[in-house]
């Protein structure tokens, strides 16, 4: 376990139509600053390698931001954050803001047709340049209608060009998830448009999203990085603590040994679900949800999740697949590797 998402807050700027976190300017979640930076200085003992700040906004937040950044740095972990660079829209970028900037390990930017009918193309490379130019370690997240998606495909040839191939693109598909929910998709993505719950996972496939923990936007502490259990209701076997009063050495026992986290990380909450004897026959992530329903679920699968195999699985899956996860649309997903050569 190898990462931490910290979601700062809810609020942003910028209001795109395709918004999973239903975000806006009048949100006001946001985890306590004082609990949240004693929860990140509890990550000395077993610091992670990556600490992945996400919003909302995050950069609203720019001294935060360089105080996570500072506590981070000392036991030696990475700040990643993400933005819709929302300041793009002035003529500089923000002395405040920028400064932030500089104390991270890498930015990642959302660009989208969506965030482009805010800023603008050309302000949103004029910042990007900019950044880059100081050393700022780069890279852009694109999300689309996937891959017959013309936006994304002009998009991407753009973002080469512009880059000469030395930024990583990861690309996403839409998901009809939080304001999303209320777009017209086009034709053509109708056959490939899902959410979760209806994409063709096997009854045998281990939950990706449930590798490394999340602080959601009022401080609790979910085993989840999907929205829906991010705003909640939260099943009760995803719930970690809350940064008040846990700990990341709790955090991370939790996650690593917990009877049900392991056995949907390791197979899924399908598979989780038959070795139970329930009979739940959901779609994934409900099935998941669901599970907080069934009577001694941690009693009817420990024996098996304590197996030989289980533990093999485990093992090897730590060191070759949770922390290698290409969260990148399958067609797009060697781009993620531009600038590594």
């Amino acid at each position: 376990m190898d990462g931490v998402y910290l979601a700062l807050t809810k609020q942003c700027p910028l209001v795109c139509e395709h918004c999973s976190t239903n975000s806006h300017p009048l949100a006001t979640s946001s985890p306590d600053e004082e609990s949240l930076l004693k929860f990140v200085k509890s990550f000395q003992y077993f610091p992670p390698k990556i600490i992945f700040l996400t919003g909302g906004e995050p950069f609203l937040l720019p001294s935060l931001i360089r105080s996570i950044c500072k506590e981070s740095h000392r036991f030696g972990s990475h700040v990643v954050c993400i933005t819709g660079l929302f300041f793009a829209k002035g003529e500089d970028i923000p002395s405040d803001i920028f400064d932030s900037i500089k104390y991270l390990d890498h930015l990642m930017v959302s660009i989208d047709i969506f965030h482009e009918k805010q800023l603008g193309r050309a302000n949103i490379f004029k910042v990007l340049h900019k950044i880059r130019n100081e050393g700022i370690d780069i890279s852009i997240a694109a999300l689309g209608y996937g891959g017959d998606d013309p936006y994304l495909k002009d998009l991407i040839k753009y973002v080469r060009v512009q880059f000469n191939d030395e930024v990583p693109i990861f690309v996403n598909s839409i998901n009809p998830i939080g304001r999303a929910q209320d777009l017209n998709y086009p034709e053509y993505y109708g056959s490939i448009m899902a959410t979760a719950d209806h994409r063709s996972y096997s009854n045998i496939e281990g939950c990706k999203m449930a590798s490394w923990p999340t602080v959601a936007f009022d401080g609790i502490i979910v085993n989840c990085c999907n929205e829906f259990v991010i705003d909640g209701p939260r099943p009760s076997h995803l719930v970690l603590g809350n940064i008040k009063n846990t700990d990341w050495s709790s955090v991370r026992k939790k996650v690593l040994h917990d009877t049900i986290i392991k056995a949907i990380r390791l197979v899924g909450p399908k598979e989780t679900a038959k070795r139970s004897d329930s009979d739940l026959c959901e779609g994934y992530c409900s099935t998941c949800i669901s599970l907080e329903n069934v009577k001694d679920l941690e009693d009817k699968i420990r024996p098996w999740v304590q197996t030989p195999g289980m533990n093999f699985l485990d093992e090897y899956l730590k060191r070759y697949y949770y922390d290698n996860v290409k969260f990148s649309t399958d067609i797009f997903s060697e781009l993620i590797y531009l600038g590594t050569k």
